[in-house]
C-alpha cells in the first residue's frame, strides 16, 4: 500500500502543543509496529514548512526505519498548506490511503481518508475558542465529516465520541475510539533527583508547590483554578505555590489578586524533557479544566507518580477514573477543598499515587497504534 500520513499539524519545533505531539506519536508508532511494518508498504510524510526538521528528526531515531518518504511544504501560510499543497502533493503520490492528522483537512479529496477529531469543544463550547477555529477550522471539519471520500474518523475517548455524534451528526458507526498513549519520557525514573535542581531554578521554582497544565484559554478555566488557590491559603492555610505551565492563548492577562502574586508562577511554554521535572517535583496535580477530549496531563502525571485531583466535567471521568479524586469545576470553594483534603493526607497521596501509575500503564502509542492499524489499514490490504 501507498499510505500518506499528514503531520502538517506540527508547526512550532520550539513549542510542540498536546495535539501535534499526538501526530508526532502516532505517526512514530506506525512506522515501529513490527507486525505492519513487515508488509509491502510505503509511507509519505507531508509536513508543514517549519515543522519538517523535526519530523525528520524524529523519523531519524526510529530504527530499521522503513520505506518512507517526506515532503515540505513549499509555504508557511497555513491555509495554503491545507487546501492547496496538500491535496496537490497527494494527488502527484496517488495514494491508496490518506490519514490525517491537521485540524484543515483539504476540501478537495479523492483518495480514500481518515481524520482524527480530539474533540467537539467548537461546537459544545463557541464562546471559548479562536477566531481561526471558529471562521476556518470548525466549518472545514463539518465538511470533512461528511465528504464521501471518508473512511473512519478516529477520536480519543468515549465521551468525544458521543459529542461528535451529537453535534456533527454523524452515524456512530464512522467513528471508533482510541486512547492516547504516554511518551517514554514521561516513564524515566532513572534521572538522580539533584539532576532536577537546575530545571527547578530556571523557572524560580523552589519549595512546596501544586501544579497546573495548559494553554490560557477560556476552557482551562485557569481563572477557576486561581481563585481556589485563594481559597486554599486563605481557608486552608496553604503555605506552597502554584506553578501554571503552557504557552499562551489568546488570554492576554490573567486577574490575580495582590496577596497571591508572589505565590503564583507562570512558567509559559515548557518542553518535554523539563516538564516531566517540574510533575515529578510537584506535590499535586490539578487539572480545572471545563472540557477535555481526553486529558493527556492527566495520565502523564499518573505515569510520574503524581497524584491527580481533576475536574469531573467532559472526558476527565473516563479517562480518571478510580486513579484521581474529583470536583466540580464550576466550584471554587470544593475545588479548594478537594485539594486540601488530599494534601494533608499522607496515606491518601500515596495511594492515590500508585494508582495512578497503576492506571497510567493501560495507555500506551504502541496499542494506539495497533488499533488504529487494525481499524484503518489492515482491512484494506
Amino acid at each position: 500500500m501507498k499510505i500518506v500520513l499528514d503531520v502538517t499539524i506540527v508547526t512550532r519545533p520550539d513549542k510542540v502543543t498536546g495535539i501535534e505531539r499526538v501526530a508526532l506519536e502516532t505517526v512514530k508508532s506506525i512506522l515501529m509496529d513490527k507486525k505492519f511494518r513487515i508488509e509491502e508498504h510505503t509511507f509519505f510524510l507531508l509536513c508543514s514548512n517549519k515543522g519538517y526538521d523535526m519530523v525528520l528528526k524524529e523519523i531519524q531515531k526510529l530504527p530499521d526505519i522503513p520505506k518512507v518518504k517526506l515532503y515540505k511544504s513549499t509555504t508557511e501560510n497555513r491555509i495554503y498548506t491545507d487546501q492547496v499543497w496538500l491535496p496537490s502533493k497527494i494527488n502527484s503520490i496517488k495514494p491508496d490511503y490518506v490519514y490525517y492528522t491537521t485540524l484543515g483537512v483539504p476540501i478537495f479529496n479523492r483518495y480514500p481518508f481518515a481524520m482524527i477529531i480530539h474533540d467537539a469543544v467548537a461546537w459544545a463550547l463557541p464562546n471559548t475558542i479562536s477566531k481561526g477555529m471558529k471562521y476556518y477550522y470548525k466549518p472545514i471539519i463539518e465538511k470533512a465529516a461528511h465528504h464521501k471520500k471518508l473512511d473512519k474518523i478516529m477520536t480519543v475517548s468515549n465521551y468525544s465520541k458521543s459529542e461528535i455524534v451529537r453535534y456533527l451528526k454523524i452515524n456512530e458507526e464512522k467513528i471508533f475510539v482510541n486512547y492516547l498513549g504516554i511518551s517514554e519520557t514521561f516513564f524515566n525514573d532513572s534521572n538522580n533527583e539533584t539532576n532536577y535542581i537546575p530545571t527547578l531554578l530556571k523557572y524560580n521554582i523552589s519549595g512546596d508547590y501544586i501544579i497546573a497544565l495548559g494553554t490560557l484559554e477560556p476552557r482551562k478555566n485557569i481563572y477557576g483554578l486561581i481563585r481556589s488557590f485563594g481559597l486554599l491559603k486563605r481557608n486552608y492555610g496553604y503555605k506552597g505555590k502554584l506553578v501554571i505551565v503552557g504557552r499562551k492563548g489568546w488570554i492576554d492577562k490573567l486577574k490575580v489578586e495582590d496577596d497571591l502574586k508572589d505565590d503564583i508562577l507562570f512558567t509559559g511554554y515548557v518542553d518535554d524533557e523539563e516538564l516531566p521535572i517540574l510533575l515529578k517535583c510537584s506535590s499535586l496535580f490539578v487539572f480545572p479544566s471545563f472540557y477535555e477530549g481526553f486529558g493527556l496531563p492527566l495520565i502523564e502525571s499518573m505515569a510520574l507518580g503524581v497524584p491527580v485531583v481533576s475536574s469531573d466535567r467532559t472526558s476527565l471521568l473516563e479517562i480518571g477514573e478510580g486513579a484521581c479524586k474529583f470536583f466540580n469545576p464550576e466550584d471554587h470553594k470544593e475545588m479548594a477543598e478537594v485539594i486540601h483534603k488530599v494534601l494533608v493526607d499522607e496515606t491518601v497521596l500515596k495511594d492515590m499515587a500508585d494508582k495512578g501509575k497503576k492506571k497510567a500503564s493501560q495507555f500506551s502509542w504502541s496499542r494506539h497504534a495497533e488499533t488504529l492499524i487494525s481499524v484503518l489499514f489492515t482491512k484494506k490490504q
